[in-house]
């Protein structure tokens, strides 16, 4: 498998990556290099867009980048109080663009590991996390999509996802992690859904969710039905 190199981002609007406020050494993440960026069609835009409505009306928060930079520097501050990771791990889709972050603040290293669901597609739309089609399709077991790639034997690892609510995935990252040789893991979240459910696990945010049919009462600009996830996609392509 290929993989690349990216190179940190310099920008400094309000929607862009951390302006770091103290000097970083160099930082780097690996990545698949097949990833491609999604073009959407007229009704998938229009779904799309009914979807962004419906949560709105629902009180739904949609996060933007800014948000999210917030969040990073929160979450930094916290856990620097007691750990200093000499690598981080983001879990893909959810903790890539945290873990990126992070590693700036801390001046190592980051990584992605790619540990996820299959989803149903209709094209390029993912099915799955809409609002009435959820429950038309089985909830798909995870599984790691590609082999590992990161040197961190011998390091203490911070592993990063987006939320908390099974801790599947961060398990599974941490078995993965403690294969590849970590000396030390901690898990970090951007939300916890439920207040202090895991005192282990550091977060920047707690959100309690909506009702059944919201998995959670905010959407990452990761999140398809973003209403940020343009710009999502834009910082995502600056890194290619």
């Amino acid at each position: 498998m290929s993989v690349t190199i990216l190179k940190r981002n310099t920008q400094t609007d309000d929607d862009s990556p951390i302006s770091p406020q103290h000097e970083m050494k160099s930082n780097m993440i690996v990545t698949n290099s097949d990833f491609e960026l999604p073009q959407f069609t007229g009704i998938e835009k229009l779904i799309l867009s009914k979807q962004q409505q419906l949560l709105r009306f629902l009180g739904c928060d949609f996060f933007t980048l800014q948000d999210i930079n917030e969040m990073c520097e929160t979450l930094y501050h916290k856990i620097n109080q007691d750990y200093t990771p000499e690598a981080v791990v983001g879990i893909s889709t959810g903790g890539y663009y945290p873990a990126y972050q992070i590693a700036q603040l801390f001046g190592v290293p980051n990584f992605e590991i790619h540990i996820s669901r299959d989803k149903d597609y209709w094209n390029h739309l993912e099915l799955n996390d809409l609002i009435g089609f959820r429950k038309l399709f089985p909830e798909r077991c995870l599984s790691l999509k590609e082999p590992f790639i990161g040197d961190i034997e011998g390091r203490k690892i911070l592993v990063i996802d987006d939320d908390y609510r099974t801790q599947a995935s961060l398990d599974m990252a941490i078995t993965h992690m403690a294969k590849a040789g970590a000396a030390e893991i901690k898990e970090a979240v951007l939300v916890e859904p439920d207040a202090g459910i895991n005192q282990k696990i550091y977060s920047a945010k707690q959100q309690v969710p909506i009702n059944r049919f919201i998995k959670g009462k905010f959407r990452f600009p990761w999140n398809q039905h973003s209403l940020h996830y343009h710009s999502y996609l834009e910082w995502t392509k600056a890194q290619k």
